[in-house]
């Protein structure tokens, strides 16, 4: 009967003990900016998560030297890269949780599927420039990320490229965050417009 009394002592005082299992942080994410665009191949046309001013180049009222574009490589026409921006903040816990794109979808104004878009290149925004991304997020931590994305085939949904900044789209993101799978997506999103070919 004694040695009864103390099994059951021992097992509430086992079961009382806080935990020392690690836990894992919860990790929360948001599509935060869509670009739909073309395709660049060029991480420098992503814009940054935050806005911040450039500094001019010359002071103002400077004159211009005349020969300032001799030898100059030719003036690359502005490219809007199609990609993609997460906000991601993960929990107070231990260890790191891995992220990874299982699916991007474009979808129309109503919802309906058009294409699946490939994502590329994983960055994250470091204070003043993308760098790579091992595509982790620290307990406790949060990161501005970013994809580069495949082109959609404007000739098949909007009649071409010029048009498309006509119509509106949805973009829908299956992701993988550590064992959980996570679907964000962004409504109304326009095509960015296409430059003049010539000034007017």
């Amino acid at each position: 009967m004694k040695a009864l009394g103390l099994l059951v002592l021992a097992g509430c005082w086992t079961s009382s003990q806080p935990s020392t299992q690690p836990t894992t942080p919860d990790v929360s994410v948001e599509l935060a900016a869509v670009t739909l665009g073309d395709d660049c191949d060029d991480a420098e046309s992503i814009a940054p998560p935050v806005a911040r001013l450039d500094k001019p180049s010359a002071a103002a009222g400077a004159p211009m030297p005349a020969d300032i574009c001799v030898g100059c490589a030719p003036i690359r026409p502005h490219c809007d890269q199609t990609s993609m921006q997460l906000a991601l903040r993960a929990s107070p816990g231990t260890g790191a949780t891995a992220v990874k794109i299982k699916k991007v979808e474009l979808l129309d104004s109503r919802g309906g599927f058009l294409a699946t878009l490939e994502a590329r290149t994983p960055l994250r925004w470091n204070g003043e420039s993308y760098v790579g991304w091992t595509q982790t997020v620290d307990a406790g931590g949060k990161l501005n990320a970013s994809y580069l994305l495949s082109s959609p085939n404007w000739d098949a949904l909007t009649n071409g490229r010029w048009s498309a900044h006509t119509k509106t789209f949805q973009l829908r993101v299956t992701l993988a965050i550590g064992a959980a799978e996570r679907t964000v997506d962004k409504q109304s999103i326009t095509p960015a417009m296409l430059e003049p070919p010539v000034p007017t």
